[in-house]
Protein backbone atom coordinates (compact mmCIF):
# COMPACT_ATOMS: atom_id res chain seq x y z
CA UNK A 1 0.00 0.00 0.00
CA UNK A 2 1.51 3.40 -0.97
CA UNK A 3 2.49 5.81 1.78
CA UNK A 4 -0.38 8.23 2.43
CA UNK A 5 -0.24 11.75 3.86
CA UNK A 6 -3.12 11.19 6.26
CA UNK A 7 -1.42 8.11 7.74
CA UNK A 8 1.83 10.06 8.10
CA UNK A 9 0.00 12.77 10.05
CA UNK A 10 -1.97 10.34 12.21
CA UNK A 11 0.85 9.66 14.66
CA UNK A 12 3.15 11.95 16.68
CA UNK A 13 6.30 10.51 15.10
CA UNK A 14 4.98 11.04 11.58
CA UNK A 15 3.91 14.60 12.35
CA UNK A 16 7.35 15.25 13.81
CA UNK A 17 8.97 14.05 10.57
CA UNK A 18 6.92 16.61 8.64
CA UNK A 19 7.78 19.36 11.11
CA UNK A 20 11.50 18.58 11.01
CA UNK A 21 11.45 18.40 7.21
CA UNK A 22 9.82 21.78 6.70
CA UNK A 23 12.13 23.27 9.33
CA UNK A 24 15.16 22.02 7.39
CA UNK A 25 13.78 23.61 4.21
CA UNK A 26 13.32 26.95 5.96
CA UNK A 27 17.03 27.55 6.62
CA UNK A 28 19.14 27.96 9.75
CA UNK A 29 18.08 31.54 10.52
CA UNK A 30 14.45 31.49 9.44
CA UNK A 31 11.55 33.14 11.24
CA UNK A 32 9.95 29.70 11.37
CA UNK A 33 12.88 28.28 13.33
CA UNK A 34 12.65 31.07 15.89
CA UNK A 35 8.85 30.85 16.15
CA UNK A 36 8.96 27.07 16.48
CA UNK A 37 11.56 27.33 19.23
CA UNK A 38 9.41 29.63 21.33
CA UNK A 39 6.07 28.03 20.51
CA UNK A 40 7.48 24.63 21.41
CA UNK A 41 8.81 26.04 24.67
CA UNK A 42 5.40 27.35 25.69
CA UNK A 43 3.63 24.24 24.41
CA UNK A 44 5.72 22.35 26.98
CA UNK A 45 4.39 24.82 29.59
CA UNK A 46 7.75 26.54 29.74
CA UNK A 47 9.21 23.64 31.68
CA UNK A 48 12.09 22.87 29.34
CA UNK A 49 15.52 24.39 29.79
CA UNK A 50 16.33 26.92 27.07
CA UNK A 51 19.65 26.06 25.49
CA UNK A 52 19.39 28.71 22.80
CA UNK A 53 17.12 31.61 22.06
CA UNK A 54 16.48 34.48 19.68
CA UNK A 55 18.79 37.46 19.75
CA UNK A 56 16.41 39.59 21.80
CA UNK A 57 15.99 37.14 24.67
CA UNK A 58 17.42 37.93 28.07
CA UNK A 59 20.22 36.04 29.78
CA UNK A 60 17.70 34.63 32.24
CA UNK A 61 15.57 33.27 29.42
CA UNK A 62 18.58 31.62 27.83
CA UNK A 63 19.65 29.98 31.05
CA UNK A 64 16.67 28.74 32.99
CA UNK A 65 13.36 26.98 33.20
CA UNK A 66 10.04 28.68 33.72
CA UNK A 67 10.27 28.29 37.50
CA UNK A 68 13.58 30.18 37.49
CA UNK A 69 12.36 33.10 35.38
CA UNK A 70 10.49 36.04 36.84
CA UNK A 71 7.10 37.16 35.59
CA UNK A 72 8.69 40.28 34.13
CA UNK A 73 11.21 38.20 32.23
CA UNK A 74 8.49 35.91 30.87
CA UNK A 75 6.51 38.89 29.61
CA UNK A 76 9.45 39.93 27.41
CA UNK A 77 9.79 36.48 25.83
CA UNK A 78 8.16 35.81 22.44
CA UNK A 79 4.94 33.80 22.64
CA UNK A 80 3.89 32.87 19.08
CA UNK A 81 0.56 31.09 18.73
CA UNK A 82 0.13 27.86 16.71
CA UNK A 83 -1.67 29.92 14.05
CA UNK A 84 1.46 32.05 13.56
CA UNK A 85 3.65 28.98 13.25
CA UNK A 86 1.23 27.51 10.72
CA UNK A 87 1.35 30.67 8.62
CA UNK A 88 5.16 30.52 8.57
CA UNK A 89 5.02 26.85 7.51
CA UNK A 90 2.76 27.84 4.62
CA UNK A 91 5.44 30.24 3.38
CA UNK A 92 8.26 27.68 3.18
CA UNK A 93 9.37 26.65 -0.30
CA UNK A 94 9.45 22.84 -0.39
CA UNK A 95 11.56 22.53 -3.54
CA UNK A 96 14.58 21.77 -1.32
CA UNK A 97 12.81 18.80 0.23
CA UNK A 98 14.62 15.65 -0.87
CA UNK A 99 15.33 12.12 0.30
CA UNK A 100 18.34 13.11 2.40
CA UNK A 101 16.38 15.84 4.19
CA UNK A 102 13.56 13.43 4.98
CA UNK A 103 15.94 10.72 6.23
CA UNK A 104 17.41 13.26 8.64
CA UNK A 105 13.90 14.28 9.69
CA UNK A 106 13.08 10.66 10.55
CA UNK A 107 16.27 10.47 12.62
CA UNK A 108 15.24 13.61 14.51
CA UNK A 109 11.75 12.24 15.09
CA UNK A 110 13.00 8.87 16.35
CA UNK A 111 15.58 10.35 18.71
CA UNK A 112 13.05 12.79 20.20
CA UNK A 113 10.52 10.03 21.01
CA UNK A 114 9.87 9.62 24.73
CA UNK A 115 7.20 7.47 26.32
CA UNK A 116 8.10 7.95 29.98
CA UNK A 117 7.14 11.62 30.23
CA UNK A 118 5.00 14.26 28.56
CA UNK A 119 5.61 14.83 24.83
CA UNK A 120 8.05 17.62 24.11
CA UNK A 121 6.79 21.01 23.00
CA UNK A 122 7.34 20.45 19.29
CA UNK A 123 5.27 17.26 19.37
CA UNK A 124 2.52 19.07 21.22
CA UNK A 125 2.62 21.93 18.73
CA UNK A 126 2.46 19.58 15.72
CA UNK A 127 -0.70 18.03 17.17
CA UNK A 128 -2.63 21.32 17.19
CA UNK A 129 -5.21 21.69 14.43
CA UNK A 130 -3.54 24.77 12.98
CA UNK A 131 -0.05 23.28 12.64
CA UNK A 132 -1.27 19.84 11.62
CA UNK A 133 -3.32 21.35 8.79
CA UNK A 134 -0.30 23.33 7.63
CA UNK A 135 1.76 20.10 7.56
CA UNK A 136 -0.61 18.41 5.09
CA UNK A 137 1.25 20.05 2.20
CA UNK A 138 4.56 18.81 3.61
CA UNK A 139 3.26 15.27 4.14
CA UNK A 140 2.00 15.07 0.56
CA UNK A 141 5.34 16.22 -0.77
CA UNK A 142 7.20 13.65 1.36
CA UNK A 143 4.95 10.86 0.07
CA UNK A 144 5.91 11.75 -3.51
CA UNK A 145 9.67 11.32 -2.97
CA UNK A 146 11.24 8.21 -4.54
CA UNK A 147 13.38 7.48 -1.48
CA UNK A 148 10.42 6.92 0.86
CA UNK A 149 8.48 4.46 -1.26
CA UNK A 150 10.04 1.51 0.57
CA UNK A 151 8.65 2.78 3.90
CA UNK A 152 5.44 0.82 3.30
CA UNK A 153 7.22 -2.33 2.18
CA UNK A 154 7.27 -5.60 4.11
CA UNK A 155 10.49 -7.07 5.44
CA UNK A 156 12.99 -7.55 2.59
CA UNK A 157 14.58 -10.98 3.20
CA UNK A 158 17.47 -10.35 0.81
CA UNK A 159 18.71 -7.18 2.53
CA UNK A 160 18.56 -7.80 6.28
CA UNK A 161 21.47 -6.87 8.55
CA UNK A 162 22.05 -6.93 12.29
CA UNK A 163 23.76 -4.00 14.03
CA UNK A 164 25.81 -4.34 17.20
CA UNK A 165 26.60 -0.95 18.73
CA UNK A 166 29.85 -0.40 20.60
CA UNK A 167 29.71 -2.34 23.86
CA UNK A 168 26.44 -4.12 22.96
CA UNK A 169 27.14 -7.63 21.59
CA UNK A 170 24.94 -9.54 19.18
CA UNK A 171 22.52 -11.94 20.93
CA UNK A 172 23.84 -15.47 21.30
CA UNK A 173 22.74 -17.91 18.59
CA UNK A 174 22.78 -20.97 20.84
CA UNK A 175 19.99 -19.85 23.22
CA UNK A 176 16.61 -21.49 22.39
CA UNK A 177 14.23 -18.75 21.26
CA UNK A 178 11.28 -20.15 23.20
CA UNK A 179 13.37 -20.03 26.37
CA UNK A 180 14.04 -16.35 25.68
CA UNK A 181 10.35 -15.64 25.07
CA UNK A 182 9.18 -17.58 28.11
CA UNK A 183 11.73 -15.74 30.24
CA UNK A 184 10.50 -12.44 28.83
CA UNK A 185 6.90 -13.22 29.75
CA UNK A 186 7.88 -14.32 33.24
CA UNK A 187 9.69 -11.01 33.84
CA UNK A 188 6.71 -8.99 32.54
CA UNK A 189 4.32 -10.89 34.80
CA UNK A 190 6.59 -10.48 37.82
CA UNK A 191 6.92 -6.75 37.12
CA UNK A 192 3.14 -6.43 36.87
CA UNK A 193 2.55 -8.24 40.19
CA UNK A 194 5.20 -6.13 41.91
CA UNK A 195 3.82 -2.90 40.44
CA UNK A 196 0.27 -3.74 41.52
CA UNK A 197 1.50 -4.32 45.04
CA UNK A 198 3.93 -1.43 45.44
CA UNK A 199 2.90 1.39 43.09
CA UNK A 200 -0.04 3.79 43.50
CA UNK A 201 -3.16 3.20 41.40
CA UNK A 202 -3.35 6.93 40.63
CA UNK A 203 -1.94 7.26 37.08
CA UNK A 204 -0.88 10.85 37.78
CA UNK A 205 1.45 9.77 40.59
CA UNK A 206 5.13 10.59 40.13
CA UNK A 207 6.30 7.08 39.29
CA UNK A 208 8.16 5.54 36.38
CA UNK A 209 9.06 2.04 35.32
CA UNK A 210 8.99 -0.13 32.22
CA UNK A 211 7.45 1.63 29.20
CA UNK A 212 8.62 -0.21 26.06
CA UNK A 213 6.61 -2.83 24.16
CA UNK A 214 9.14 -4.39 21.82
CA UNK A 215 10.13 -8.05 22.16
CA UNK A 216 13.18 -9.07 24.16
CA UNK A 217 16.56 -7.68 23.08
CA UNK A 218 17.90 -11.20 23.57
CA UNK A 219 16.33 -11.91 20.17
CA UNK A 220 18.03 -11.12 16.89
CA UNK A 221 16.84 -7.79 15.47
CA UNK A 222 17.51 -6.70 11.90
CA UNK A 223 16.74 -3.80 9.56
CA UNK A 224 17.15 -3.23 5.85
CA UNK A 225 20.71 -2.68 4.64
CA UNK A 226 21.00 0.34 2.32
CA UNK A 227 24.50 -0.47 1.13
CA UNK A 228 26.67 2.66 1.08
CA UNK A 229 24.77 4.29 3.96
CA UNK A 230 24.44 1.09 5.99
CA UNK A 231 21.50 -0.53 7.78
CA UNK A 232 18.55 1.63 8.78
CA UNK A 233 19.16 0.91 12.47
CA UNK A 234 22.41 2.89 12.50
CA UNK A 235 20.42 6.13 12.44
CA UNK A 236 16.94 5.08 13.50
CA UNK A 237 17.13 3.82 17.05
CA UNK A 238 14.80 4.91 19.85
CA UNK A 239 16.21 5.78 23.27
CA UNK A 240 19.78 5.29 22.04
CA UNK A 241 22.89 5.94 24.09
CA UNK A 242 24.75 8.15 21.63
CA UNK A 243 26.81 5.36 20.08
CA UNK A 244 29.36 6.43 17.48
CA UNK A 245 30.76 3.00 16.59
CA UNK A 246 28.98 -0.14 15.42
CA UNK A 247 29.42 -3.40 13.56
CA UNK A 248 26.88 -4.50 10.94
CA UNK A 249 26.55 -8.01 9.56
CA UNK A 250 24.20 -9.46 6.96
CA UNK A 251 21.93 -12.28 8.10
CA UNK A 252 20.58 -15.32 6.30
CA UNK A 253 16.79 -15.20 6.49
CA UNK A 254 15.11 -18.63 6.27
CA UNK A 255 13.24 -19.29 3.05
CA UNK A 256 9.49 -18.68 3.34
CA UNK A 257 9.85 -17.15 6.80
CA UNK A 258 6.43 -16.28 8.28
CA UNK A 259 6.83 -12.68 9.41
CA UNK A 260 3.91 -10.75 10.89
CA UNK A 261 3.76 -7.27 9.36
CA UNK A 262 2.93 -4.25 11.54
CA UNK A 263 2.07 -1.80 8.77
CA UNK A 264 -0.10 0.51 10.85
CA UNK A 265 -2.21 0.82 14.02
CA UNK A 266 -4.73 -1.84 13.00
CA UNK A 267 -2.08 -4.54 12.72
CA UNK A 268 -0.68 -3.68 16.17
CA UNK A 269 -4.16 -3.63 17.70
CA UNK A 270 -4.91 -7.03 16.17
CA UNK A 271 -1.82 -8.50 17.84
CA UNK A 272 -3.04 -7.17 21.18
CA UNK A 273 -6.53 -8.59 20.64
CA UNK A 274 -5.29 -12.04 19.69
CA UNK A 275 -2.48 -12.21 22.26
CA UNK A 276 -3.21 -9.75 25.10
CA UNK A 277 -0.94 -9.42 28.11
CA UNK A 278 -2.12 -6.94 30.75
CA UNK A 279 0.43 -4.39 31.96
CA UNK A 280 -1.80 -1.75 33.58
CA UNK A 281 0.01 -1.56 36.90
CA UNK A 282 3.49 -1.43 35.39
CA UNK A 283 2.74 0.99 32.51
CA UNK A 284 -0.08 3.28 33.72
CA UNK A 285 2.09 6.10 35.07
CA UNK A 286 4.45 6.46 32.11
CA UNK A 287 1.75 6.02 29.49
CA UNK A 288 -0.59 8.46 31.20
CA UNK A 289 2.12 11.10 30.96
CA UNK A 290 2.83 10.42 27.29
CA UNK A 291 -0.81 9.94 26.11
CA UNK A 292 -3.03 11.51 28.79
CA UNK A 293 -5.19 8.37 28.86
CA UNK A 294 -6.54 6.66 31.99
CA UNK A 295 -7.62 3.01 31.83
CA UNK A 296 -6.41 -0.55 31.37
CA UNK A 297 -3.36 -1.30 29.21
CA UNK A 298 -2.21 -4.39 27.31
CA UNK A 299 0.76 -5.31 25.13
CA UNK A 300 1.26 -8.22 22.73
CA UNK A 301 2.32 -11.47 24.41
CA UNK A 302 5.45 -12.18 22.41
CA UNK A 303 5.86 -15.62 23.98
CA UNK A 304 2.57 -16.65 22.37
CA UNK A 305 3.17 -14.80 19.09
CA UNK A 306 6.58 -16.43 18.76
CA UNK A 307 4.90 -19.82 18.53
CA UNK A 308 2.79 -18.69 15.55
CA UNK A 309 5.27 -16.62 13.56
CA UNK A 310 8.97 -16.65 12.68
CA UNK A 311 9.33 -12.92 13.22
CA UNK A 312 7.55 -9.58 13.46
CA UNK A 313 8.39 -6.55 11.31
CA UNK A 314 7.46 -2.92 11.92
CA UNK A 315 7.52 -0.98 8.66
CA UNK A 316 8.68 2.62 8.66
CA UNK A 317 5.17 3.73 7.71
CA UNK A 318 3.72 1.57 10.49
CA UNK A 319 6.07 3.14 13.00
CA UNK A 320 5.34 6.73 11.97
CA UNK A 321 1.57 6.20 12.09
CA UNK A 322 1.45 4.13 15.30
CA UNK A 323 4.25 4.81 17.78
CA UNK A 324 3.41 6.81 20.89
CA UNK A 325 -0.39 6.76 20.48
CA UNK A 326 -2.99 5.37 22.85
CA UNK A 327 -4.58 2.82 20.52
CA UNK A 328 -7.96 1.36 21.58
CA UNK A 329 -8.12 -2.43 21.76
CA UNK A 330 -11.40 -3.48 23.40
CA UNK A 331 -13.76 -1.75 25.83
CA UNK A 332 -11.67 0.27 28.27
CA UNK A 333 -8.40 -1.40 27.14
CA UNK A 334 -5.74 0.31 25.05
CA UNK A 335 -2.12 -0.21 24.03
CA UNK A 336 0.97 1.79 23.04
CA UNK A 337 3.67 0.88 20.54
CA UNK A 338 6.86 2.13 22.20
CA UNK A 339 10.56 1.42 22.15
CA UNK A 340 10.62 0.06 18.59
CA UNK A 341 12.90 1.21 15.80
CA UNK A 342 11.48 1.88 12.31
CA UNK A 343 11.89 -1.10 9.96
CA UNK A 344 12.99 -3.40 12.81
CA UNK A 345 12.31 -7.13 12.53
CA UNK A 346 12.53 -9.23 15.70
CA UNK A 347 13.19 -12.90 14.97
CA UNK A 348 11.56 -15.78 16.84
CA UNK A 349 13.41 -18.31 14.70
CA UNK A 350 17.21 -18.54 14.25
CA UNK A 351 18.71 -16.23 11.62
CA UNK A 352 22.43 -16.68 11.22
CA UNK A 353 25.04 -13.98 10.81
CA UNK A 354 27.13 -14.10 7.63
CA UNK A 355 30.51 -13.27 9.15
CA UNK A 356 32.05 -12.66 5.72
CA UNK A 357 29.93 -9.49 5.36
CA UNK A 358 30.84 -7.82 8.67
CA UNK A 359 31.61 -4.10 8.42
CA UNK A 360 32.69 -1.60 11.04
CA UNK A 361 30.89 1.74 11.02
CA UNK A 362 31.88 5.04 12.65
CA UNK A 363 29.72 8.15 13.00
CA UNK A 364 31.37 11.41 11.92
CA UNK A 365 30.93 14.76 13.66
CA UNK A 366 28.29 15.62 11.05
CA UNK A 367 26.22 12.61 12.12
CA UNK A 368 26.89 10.49 9.00
CA UNK A 369 27.91 6.86 9.39
CA UNK A 370 30.90 5.68 7.33
CA UNK A 371 32.44 2.25 6.92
Amino acid sequence: MPLAADALLAGPRGRRVCLEAVLACSGDTSDLRTALFWAGYWAADGSAVLYSASAGASEAARAGSREQISRAERETMPHPAPREVAELIDEVDLHRLDDRTVDAAVTASVTSARYWQEPDGEDGLAATNEVRNALVRVARRICELPGVQWWSSPMDPARQAAVAFDGVPHPADDVPRHDVLDGWRQRVEQDEVCAARERPADPTANWSGTWWTRPSLELRVTTRDHGATGPARLDWVEDGLGWTRAVATAVDVPANADVYEIDGPDAWIELCRRHPLEVTASRRHDWYRTTGRVGRWVIPDWSSIGREHDGVHLSVAGYLASAGRALPVDGDTATVLAGWDPDATYWFTPVRLDASTTKEWTQDDDGAWRS
